[in-house]
């Protein structure tokens, strides 16, 4: 009877070890995703500062432009703005062709800063979408669904 109660004991001993060694690692990953969820938040708040940063950046930037361009653009009205019904006809012509190549030079100036100011927005998600591409393998896997027409439109009675 003595070994049979020695081995219950032994029994209840190891059962009551392998229960506080569970309740010390459930504790322990309890610890390592608070601080997880803590380093994700921090994380998640500096990206946020950092994008109104940027924002704000460019925001401003894409207010000189444009105050630039304006400036362009009632320089231009200016030129434009000499009477016509004192032109000849071929003075005419020519008007029109340097309005023309004035118009040719704001379009170009305009594509250009419109690539300008696209390129940092372009760069900034680029990014952001690498780093949720390595940062969660999973999300590898999906893929956007696209929407189909309904085949029909009748509703089913």
């Amino acid at each position: 009877m003595l070994a049979q109660d020695d081995k219950a004991k032994a029994r209840e001993l190891e059962r009551q070890k392998l229960i506080r060694a569970a309740e010390l690692k459930q504790a322990r990953l309890r610890k390592e995703s608070a601080n997880w969820e803590a380093d994700m938040q921090a994380e998640a708040n500096k990206a946020s500062l950092q994008d109104e940063k940027t924002k704000r950046e460019q925001s401003k930037n894409r207010e000189l432009i444009m105050a630039n361009l304006q400036k362009k653009a009632d320089l231009i009205r200016k030129q434009v703005d000499r009477p016509a019904k004192t032109m000849k006809l071929d003075e005419t012509v020519d008007e029109i062709h340097r309005i023309n190549k004035l118009i040719e030079k704001l379009e170009t100036d305009f594509t250009k800063s419109l690539k300008i100011q696209l390129q940092p927005i372009n760069e900034h998600y680029q990014t952001k979408i690498t780093k949720a591409k390595t940062s969660s393998p999973g999300m590898k896997c999906l893929k956007p669904k696209l929407i189909s027409k309904p085949e029909s439109t009748k509703p089913n009675c």
